[in-house]
């Protein structure tokens, strides 16, 4: 939920940034110092939303980092310790019910 969150409130900042600067450029009823000062926040609340989509991006990569890894140590070695070989009678015998198939879902059951 908290990076719907970063990514929502990055929205929506953006969003208050563009309709300021819309907002001075349309109306010319402020002054110059006015008008510095408005720019001045909606500068800041944009460098605010660069910084929420910055941190956004650099979770989703950690966790991809943490998945992949899980991936690996989990998934790839329960994978390697799998024989797919058998004889034909224990291919007619588990045609159906296949050891090996059953194994690698268990094995991403664990993983997923």
């Amino acid at each position: 939920q908290w990076i719907n969150n970063l990514q929502q409130s990055s929205a929506y900042i953006t969003k208050l940034y563009e309709e300021m600067s819309n907002l001075v450029q349309r109306n010319r009823a402020f002054d110059e110092q006015e008008i510095t000062k408005i720019m001045a926040v909606a500068f800041e609340m944009k460098a605010t939303a660069d910084t929420f989509s910055h941190h956004l991006q650099s979770y989703l990569h950690k966790i991809l980092a943490i998945v992949e890894a899980q991936m690996r140590a989990r998934g790839l070695a329960e994978f390697e310790q799998l024989d797919y070989r058998i004889n034909e009678g224990q291919f007619i015998n588990n045609e159906i019910n296949d050891p090996w198939v059953l194994t690698a879902l268990q094995a991403w059951d664990q993983i997923l």
